[in-house]
C-alpha cells in the first residue's frame, strides 16, 4: 500500500536508523490501530556507504522491571541499503 512512498523516501533522504515498535504498540499506545515505527533521517541524499541500523525492541523481564523500552543487541541489524521497511523482519 505504501511501498512507493517508502521507496521514494529512502531514495531521497539519508536514513540512519529505523526502530520498529510493532511488538510494543499496545504498551505504548493502548488503542493503537497500526504498528508504530520511528525513522531517524537527515534531509539530504542518502550516503550508500553508511549502514542503516534497524532495531525491534521487544517486551522482556528487564523492560518490564525498568518500565522502559530496552533494545537488545540481538534485535538490531545493520543494512547497506533498504528500499522499503517491509523487507526487514526480525
Amino acid at each position: 500500500m505504501h511501498e512507493k512512498f517508502r521507496a521514494e523516501f529512502f531514495e531521497k533522504y539519508h536514513v540512519r536508523a529505523v526502530v520498529n515498535f510493532s511488538t510494543l504498540r499496545y504498551e505504548l499506545f493502548e488503542s493503537s490501530l497500526s504498528p508504530v515505527t520511528s525513522i531517524f533521517y537527515q534531509p539530504r541524499p542518502p550516503a550508500p556507504e553508511i549502514k542503516l541500523v534497524y532495531g525491534v525492541p521487544k517486551p522482556s523481564p528487564l523492560s518490564q522491571h525498568l518500565g522502559a523500552i530496552v533494545l537488545d543487541g540481538q534485535y538490531v541489524k545493520c543494512c547497506v541499503k533498504l528500499p522499503s521497511l517491509v523487507e526487514l523482519e526480525m
